[in-house]
């Protein structure tokens, strides 16, 4: 196997590259008998990275209930016709 982050020569069956130190999770590749390096080995995703994509989804999650909200009470249409008239002015 190669390391993806210094393409050094990884043994297989390892956890980390021995030259950069990167560690790895294992995964079983879809086709039995043919399994590619890329199917594996994978850098395990961070913890900052992982809490960040939660955090997007969650914010994306409140803004179209919000939305939805807006429209089936009407209110969408008042401040569109508020910031219409405010324009106008």
């Amino acid at each position: 196997m190669i390391c993806p982050k210094c393409n050094a020569m990884i043994p297989d069956g390892s956890t980390a590259c021995p030259e950069c130190g990167t560690q790895f999770e294992t995964h079983i590749g879809s086709f039995a008998g043919s399994v590619h390096w890329e199917d594996e080995v994978k850098p395990p995703k961070s913890e900052r990275a992982r809490k960040r994509s939660i955090l997007i989804g969650c914010a994306v999650l409140a803004l179209v209930l919000l939305f939805d909200h807006l429209c089936r009470t009407g209110t969408l249409m008042e401040i569109i016709w508020f910031f219409r008239r405010l324009l106008r002015s």
